[in-house]
């Protein structure tokens, strides 16, 4: 089966803009909406003994809400993205301040790539379809533009009227 592109949320349409000219009030009033709280979400107590996680939860969570791109619903995909780059930092920091480095010498004398390499480029490539997600690098935010999402569909509120007449 071959697969297309991932279906944009209808939110995200509102978002960027409707260059389609669909209706989106229909999809919107079919499409479920995760429930949005009024402050900040609380640090999971997953993240509680990772400084470094809890570190990037304190930093992005708080911009994300204010983007209204982060709910009930989200908390646990943004969760794992704190996760992984706590994971990830860790990673850097053994490759630059470790004892082997980027490279490591055998028993027999051959030098071979760090295999924490290996493991640091998998985990940029988990963070980074995190962060489109959450629209948090450059391209990905390039095709968001914050505004409020309109309410309502001036045509279907021409038409209810009407039918009321």
């Amino acid at each position: 089966m071959i697969r297309g592109t991932k279906p944009t949320p209808t939110v995200l349409k509102f978002i960027r803009g409707n260059p389609r000219k669909e209706n989106l009030a229909a999809k919107v009033a079919t499409e479920p909406q995760p429930p949005t709280s009024l402050n900040v979400p609380k640090l999971p107590r997953d993240l509680y003994g990772d400084d470094e996680a809890k570190k990037e939860w304190n930093r992005v969570a708080p911009l994300l809400h204010s983007l209204g791109l982060l709910t009930d619903l989200d908390l646990g995909a943004l969760m794992k993205y704190c996760k992984v780059h706590s994971q990830w930092m860790r990673i850097q920091k053994e490759l630059v301040d470790g004892e082997d480095g980027f490279v490591i010498i055998t028993s027999t004398g051959r030098i071979t790539p760090n295999p924490l390499i290996a493991i640091s480029v998998q985990l940029s490539k988990e963070m980074r379809q995190y962060m489109v997600d959450f629209g948090m690098n450059p391209s990905s935010r390039s095709r968001i533009s914050v505004g409020a999402p309109p309410t309502k569909d001036p045509f279907e509120d021409y038409m209810n009227k009407k039918k009321e007449r």
